[in-house]
């Protein structure tokens, strides 16, 4: 990054927050090309999140402990590696994200993270309430919430503030799901 700065490759905003934003852009837009490198290795698989890149076997246990920390199933790597990898490649090869960045939508895009970055984190009380564990797919907690709702519905003589806390519970990890 420093020899990118130090050649004035791009012409930086003088704003900081837009500064660090341009240049966590063109990091990430590496990255992102690193993938496709690494993809075409039969044995090798680039892991990407916001905040993380992995380097691993194909096979590694640390890549399918990540999958499951991620909430995702580990069954199919590289269907739930495209699923995450898709979005953040489309935003950074698009090179207009990177010029028409202002100090405004730089804090849009910052909320944005957070708020998601939250939501995963909420995941495992959510799925504490409703008495599964990480691994579960959507399908089991949507299986899981029906199971709940019968039990717990007021109209069906159930405790209306505990139906009240697993509705929430299943639609925030409803929401995640869609991330």
């Amino acid at each position: 990054m420093e020899a990118v700065t130090a050649e004035h490759v791009y012409e930086w905003s003088t704003e900081p927050l837009v500064a660090m934003y341009q240049k966590l852009f063109i990091t990430q837009a590496a990255v992102c090309e690193l993938y496709f490198r690494y993809d075409c290795v039969a044995d090798k698989t680039l892991w990407i999140t916001p905040v993380s890149v992995l380097l691993a076997a194909a096979n590694d246990t640390t890549l399918k402990n990540s999958c499951e920390d991620s909430g995702a199933s580990a069954t199919d790597l590289s269907s739930v590696q495209e699923q995450r990898y898709v979005p953040n490649y489309a935003f950074y090869m698009a090179y207009d994200n990177f010029f028409s960045a202002t100090s405004d939508n730089v804090k849009q895009l910052l909320e944005q993270f957070w708020t998601r970055y939250q939501q995963v984190m909420d995941r495992q009380p959510a799925l504490a309430v409703l008495g599964l564990d990480s691994s579960a797919s959507m399908e089991k907690i949507r299986q899981r919430y029906r199971e709940l709702a019968a039990c717990y519905h007021p109209d069906k003589g159930g405790e209306a503030d505990k139906f009240i806390e697993i509705r929430r519970a299943y639609e925030s990890l409803k929401s995640q799901a869609k991330i």
